[in-house]
């Protein structure tokens, strides 16, 4: 049986199993709005492990699970199963130590998870840091943008005298924009010029700059098991995609064909993504118009319908075979 941990809304993980139900492969899609009662974990003195959780009339038994995809969301335990109400009146210390009880036992079921032969992904890889990845990036070959993480006012302004132009971008995966008095979610790079910074004061928070590379086009890449599959995106003739492809124009698409990288780029890739210990993942890379190839960033659990769909690369399909076959 394969074990998918997704979110409800996510239409990668229902491709992939339209898929799987193809090729007659059993399956178990757990959401992370699931929420599991923990039952036991077993550690024999051989080293065999087994464990039991169960959501309703779903279980989750490890020695029944022959592959596993980390797709999204968590592996949700419910702590107050084991003793119902009688933890509610321990004291707020007492209830920590709980927590962090349950947190080591999902910790270890997600690396017994991950190290079941046929696995893609994995939950810690989910908030992977874009500064290491950058400097193991350039260490495996591949250009990278200068980059600053700043406070201070003047020195941006410094740098902008410099440089004119800078890009901003969060330094996790998903950085914090208001919008209407709301507070919402963006990955996307933006534009930083000397009027904005003029607006800023004098010290703010720790904030990621990067120079502005001018760009011939963009490329996604979709990483799986040692196999390259690569999108050109024509992003940078269209003001709403020109800083960040992901700011999509729904009434004009980008052009987006399949793309021959070069040998030297594939395999700087390959090494990365092994120095990283990702199976899986997509790449964004910048061809400038210096015609040198800029890696900006992974994201473990990225989309690649963007890049399967128009380009027919049946990435759904390609990842439902290697759950069958195992390669």
């Amino acid at each position: 049986m394969i074990l998918i941990i997704s979110e409800p809304d996510d239409a990668t993980t229902d491709s992939v199993i339209n898929w799987l139900k193809y090729y007659n492969v059993e399956y178990l899609r757990i959401n992370n709005t699931n929420v599991f009662d923990f039952f036991k974990l077993t550690i024999n003195a051989d080293g065999n492990i087994d464990f039991v959780c169960q959501h309703d009339d779903t279980v989750i038994q490890l020695s029944k699970i022959t592959g596993y995809w980390y797709r999204r969301g968590k592996l949700s335990l419910n702590v107050n199963a084991v003793g119902k109400q009688k933890y509610l009146n321990l004291s707020e210390v007492t209830n920590r130590f709980l927590l962090n009880e349950f947190d080591a036992i999902t910790e270890f079921i997600y690396n017994e998870l991950h190290n079941i032969k046929k696995s893609v992904g994995n939950i810690y890889e989910n908030n992977t840091n874009k500064l290491i990845n950058l400097k193991i990036a350039n260490k495996c070959g591949m250009n990278i943008p200068r980059t600053w993480i700043l406070t201070n006012k003047q020195e941006v302004q410094d740098i902008i005298k410099e440089y004119k132009i800078l890009l901003t971008k969060p330094i996790t995966q998903s950085g914090l924009y208001y919008e209407n008095d709301e507070i919402c979610f963006s990955g996307q790079s933006y534009l930083f010029t000397e009027e904005i910074i003029n607006n800023f004061p004098d010290t703010f928070a720790p904030t990621l700059f990067q120079e502005y590379i001018d760009k011939a086009y963009e490329l996604r890449v979709f990483y799986f098991k040692e196999e390259i599959y690569i999108s050109a995106i024509f992003s940078q003739l269209d003001e709403m995609t020109k800083i960040d492809f992901r700011n999509y124009n729904f009434q004009k698409p980008n052009r987006t064909p399949p793309y021959k990288a070069p040998d030297s780029l594939k395999l700087a890739i390959i090494k990365f993504m092994d120095k990283t210990n990702m199976k899986s993942g997509s790449i964004d890379i910048l061809v400038g118009k210096d015609k040198r190839y800029y890696f900006l960033e992974v994201n473990p659990i990225g989309q690649f319908y963007q890049v399967s769909y128009p380009c027919n690369f049946y990435l759904e399909k390609r990842i439902a075979k290697y759950f069958k076959n195992g390669k």
